[in-house]
């Protein structure tokens, strides 16, 4: 994923923002630059339209991997391997 901010490459972090946009506007049916090809296009490349599904699912996997290794789904605060998977899993 690119972030907002990518020192790396700070234009390509705005064209993506950009790009999520254009799509949320194409969705709604709003004038947009963005269109079927184009989705597509980014689409073959793994585009992430929507983080908030990324960062769950991502999160779930972790949930997955700690539920194969303990039995259960029951994350201790002090987790070592990933301190955010407790929150995470208490928030849901």
């Amino acid at each position: 994923l690119i972030p907002k901010k990518f020192p790396a490459n700070p234009p390509l972090g705005r064209w993506v923002i950009t790009q999520r946009q254009q799509y949320r506007l194409f969705k709604e049916g709003k004038p947009s630059n963005m269109n079927q090809m184009r989705i597509e296009k980014l689409e073959q490349i793994g585009f992430v339209w929507h983080l908030h599904d990324k960062n769950w699912d991502d999160s779930f996997e972790e949930l997955r991997v700690y539920h194969a290794k303990n039995g259960d789904c029951v994350v201790p605060q002090q987790f070592e391997e990933n301190p955010y998977l407790c929150s995470w899993v208490n928030y849901q």
